[in-house]
């Protein structure tokens, strides 16, 4: 009606007109009912059809002209003549059309008539934005019995393989469709698609949907700048600066936090701003990866998530990666934030543990006791059960668990050469040789359908027993198998040969063989009584996992078919930069405290051969996360010697005595230095040089966790306290030939945690750092800047060694001339440019041409900032000589970034 036109309005007494008219005409009427009758006839839409098309209405009695019909066509006409458009006529049908079918589509049961509409639909409901409503409707009562193939459909990609094709069908689906869809689209970009390559396979994750919604929350978790300060810092002097950086790192996840605890402060805002932004992250993680009503996780998208965060820490630099490695501390946060499905629990049990670790800034023996127990049923035991007399065993060379019995790595190598010489005693009782080699069919016709476990001499020989019960029942199994075969008259001889041979056995073979073996076992283990003791005071038995060779992971049950590796997961786990940094504390305070001034060896400590494996599994989970876990390995502790994995060995038994011995080198230095201790004897003896040769440590270039080892003892022994300002100009250059050698050149300038640590271990010690020091440690950064790597063609000119010097010389030329003068800030500057031009082949690289380059600016700024404390006549000199040439907007620009810089706090200050 609104739609008329005024001229329709008069020719038809409807609206308002027609409530006048009905109310005059019962005005005036005596008969209202008569009226009412009269006036529904007169003005009904019969009446109003018939004096549109000129035709008699249906309820007229007079005869001869048309009856109007009321069909469609005359319906459609008499609308358009009231000034009704057929465009919104059939707008309005086709909503109420679309409702009752919306409304049908709710009410229906089973699949099988949606599945027909959904296919009959398809096509029209994809193209034309009215009939869009019906698929929504379709998919959202299907929810998860929506085809496989309508969900990859859902998820095509327009011609730029980048934007979605039904984009406009796709925002409006429910969350559960999104989800399916991602989970649908994951399978078709990844199914027999799996590269070897972690550049290529990261490629291939990226180009799914559920990548590209996940992305941006994983930027905005490890892009947070005092998250990625404190994951920096791998070596902290106290364990109260551990456990305060933790508990900001751990309170930026929790969305919990309240604003209430911080101070009204610039610092204390930065910090909230950052705590939100990350707990916003957490949170939509935990949407993302459940399905709204549930807070449980969904068992694909948690796969999915996980092999992205593996994909991207497998392309991360190695161990010590620091902010680098924060996709590791990710992955723990999301396994803490929400129920996990039971396959996971083992990885949730390391995780809770590491996580109290975490927040206390420091790890126990029960925390590493249980850190092993969870990590033996993440990475499965190749162990036989045995359940007869060896899993009742009390003796001191076994170790029970559960049903297993097992012997340790020593004990084990002794029990196989008690196996050889009992095994020759055998050959003397049996001149024959009967029992010597595997018996064939050829031999003994229908041998191998009559004995279905044969067993030889030979084949005990070649066989690793865990206890020596299991080889007194493969030589019982050997006489019974003869005894078995050889029946009848024929058999008879063979018979009492076997019994007779194996009465020798149990008569005088294996009670002399099982006699010599305990008493020669019980020399290289706890006798019973201090066993007993042990367990009665609670002392715990930390034991290090079995070192196993390289494996491939079983993968065909298809129950674990969404499940991620669990030890590729456990070692990023490891390898999170908050459990590092705690893990190398703790084993470098049982070098420095309980080996060294108790004169014993690292292998005989409780926790050190676990610490240092645990450490080789964090430093193996970039390999690990590479392959997505399809091979591992459990690293050798190197109790013992082993050809095949000899780098346990060589950290345990060759190099952490060496690094005792530059601990101890530390503590003379500083006792030599000290009036009141070794000062006058030191000065009556001849000078002492490095008593360590550098040579010892050069082969040792790819043993990552000594070169941690060796970093963090050296940020240590440059803490105030730990070493005189005196004494710290002998120890400083120790330590540094050990690190240089350690270390590949091009690998070492990219330590940042290393030289960001060192820096603020230094600049603690203010301006009473004495000049003798102060030189020594240019020297030696300068040596490390210039060092070139005859095979790789790019120095330290853009590195994080070059920056963080940097950062040192502006914390002293702070101090002012109390430890650097202008001059000597001037010569230092100068020195620096010239060595890390030398470390550069290229002339694009070398400082003239970096100075212009984008990628210069940190490095630029620091540069800036250490020459405004020079006279405006120094710093022109100093442009010319190291031959600097701007124009006037450049520096402007320069000045900028130097007021920005004035207002940047070291984390010292």
């Amino acid at each position: 009606i609104s739609s008329m036109s005024d001229k329709t309005r008069k020719n038809f007494l409807i609206d308002s007109a027609g409530q006048r008219e009905v109310r005059n005409l019962l005005r005036r009427a005596d008969n209202p009912k008569q009226t009412i009758q009269d006036f529904q006839q007169t003005h009904s839409l019969h009446s109003m059809f018939a004096k549109a098309f000129q035709t008699r209405p249906k309820h007229s009695k007079e005869e001869g002209d048309k009856v109007e019909s009321l069909d469609t066509d005359s319906v459609l006409t008499f609308l358009y003549h009231l000034g009704v458009s057929q465009h919104e006529v059939h707008k309005r049908i086709s909503d109420a059309l679309k409702l009752n079918l919306e409304d049908e589509i709710r009410k229906v049961e089973g699949t099988e008539p949606l599945l027909n509409l959904l296919k009959s639909c398809w096509q029209y409901a994809t193209t034309v934005p009215e009939l869009r409503p019906v698929l929504w409707a379709v998919l959202r009562k299907l929810g998860s019995d929506t085809p496989v193939a309508v969900l990859e459909r859902l998820g095509e990609r327009a011609i730029d393989k980048v934007t979605l094709k039904h984009k406009e069908v796709w925002h409006p689906l429910p969350p559960l469709l999104k989800r399916l869809v991602w989970e649908a689209d994951w399978a078709k970009y990844l199914k027999n698609k799996d590269s070897d390559d972690p550049k290529e396979y990261l490629k291939l994750v990226q180009s799914t949907l559920f990548a590209q919604r996940l992305n941006p929350l994983i930027d905005q978790y490890v892009s947070q700048p005092v998250l990625r300060e404190s994951a920096n810092r791998s070596f902290v002097s106290s364990q109260m600066e551990r456990r305060l950086t933790t508990t900001q790192r751990r309170s930026l996840t929790s969305s919990k936090a309240s604003k209430s605890t911080f101070k009204n402060d610039a610092k204390q805002k930065v910090f909230e701003n950052a705590m939100l932004k990350c707990s916003e992250s957490i949170f939509e993680f935990r949407k993302l990866l459940s399905d709204g009503d549930s807070p449980a996780y969904r068992p694909k998208l948690l796969y999915a998530t996980i092999s992205i965060l593996m994909g991207y820490h497998g392309n991360s630099p190695a161990f010590l990666g620091g902010d680098k490695h924060l996709y590791c501390t990710l992955v723990a946060d999301i396994l803490l934030s929400g129920p996990l499905p039971k396959a996971y629990l083992p990885v949730l049990s390391l995780a809770r543990t590491l996580d109290e670790s975490v927040k206390t800034g420091t790890i126990t023996d029960t925390q590493i006791s249980q850190i092993q127990s969870s990590l033996k049923k993440i990475y499965p035991s190749e162990k036989k059960v045995v359940t007869e007399a060896g899993a009742g065993s009390n003796h001191p060379s076994v170790t029970s668990t559960g049903a297993t019995t097992v012997y340790s790595t020593e004990v084990k190598n002794l029990l196989k050469k008690t196996v050889e010489a009992g095994v020759d005693a055998m050959k003397e009782a049996d001149p024959q040789s009967l029992f010597l080699n595997p018996v064939t069919d050829a031999i003994a016709p229908g041998y191998s359908k009559v004995i279905q476990k044969p067993m030889c001499m030979k084949q005990m020989l070649t066989t690793d027993y865990l206890t020596i019960q299991e080889w007194d029942r493969d030589v019982t199994l050997m006489f019974r198998n003869c005894i078995a075969y050889n029946t009848g008259n024929d058999g008879q001889w063979f018979r009492g040969e076997a019994r007779r041979q194996h009465n020798v056995f149990k008569n005088d073979i294996y009670p002399q063989a099982k006699k010599i073996f305990e008493e020669e076992s019980a020399k290289v283990l706890p006798a019973p009584e201090v066993q007993k003791k042990r367990k009665a005071s609670g002392a715990l038995d930390i034991e290090p996992l079995e070192g196993t060779k390289l494996k491939k992971r079983k993968k065909s049950d298809k129950d674990t078919e969404n499940l991620p590796s669990m030890q590729a997961l456990a070692s990023m786990l490891l390898s999170d930069p908050f459990v590092i940094r705690i893990l190398l504390d703790r084993l470098l305070k049982c070098l420095r405290i309980d080996t060294m001034k108790s004169n014993s060896l690292p292998v005989g400590h409780s926790v050190v051969p676990s610490l240092l494996q645990l450490l080789q599994l964090a430093q193996f989970s970039q390999q690990l996360c590479a392959s997505r876990g399809k091979r591992y390995m459990v690293p050798a502790v190197g109790i013992d010697k082993n050809d095949e994995d000899p780098i346990g060995f060589q950290l345990l038994r060759q190099y952490t005595p060496l690094l005792i011995k530059l601990f101890l080198e530390a503590e003379l230095d500083k006792r030599t230095s000290d009036s009141k201790d070794l000062l006058s004897a030191a000065k009556s003896l001849p000078k002492r040089t490095n008593v360590i040769s550098s040579a010892v440590w050069q082969s040792t270039k790819y043993l990552h966790v000594l070169r941690g080892l060796v970093e963090g003892a050296m940020v240590h022994v440059c803490q105030p306290g730990n070493s005189f300002d005196k004494s710290l100009a002998q120890t400083f250059p120790k330590f540094s030939d050990a690190l240089t050698q350690l270390a590949s050149t091009p690998s070492l300038w990219e330590e940042r945690t290393f030289f960001l640590s060192l820096v603020q271990a230094i600049a603690r010690h203010k301006s009473k750092l004495r000049k003798e020091a102060r030189d020594t440690i240019v020297s030696t950064w300068l040596g490390w800047l210039k060092d070139i790597s005859k095979k790789d063609m790019k120095g330290s000119m853009f590195s994080s060694a070059h920056e963080c010097f940097l950062m040192l010389i502006n914390e002293w030329a702070a101090l002012g001339n109390l430890v650097l003068s202008r001059e000597a800030l001037m010569n230092i500057t100068q020195n620096t440019i010239e060595a890390v031009d030398a470390s550069e082949k290229s002339d694009d690289r070398k400082f003239k041409q970096a100075w212009k380059d984008g990628k210069f600016s940190d490095i630029k700024v620091l540069y800036e900032r250490a020459l405004k404390t020079l006279p405006e006549a120094q710093m022109k000199e100093w442009e010319d000589q190291v031959g600097i040439q701007e124009d006037q907007e450049n520096n402007e620009e320069g000045k900028v970034k130097i007021d920005a810089a004035d207002n940047f706090k070291s984390p010292e200050t």
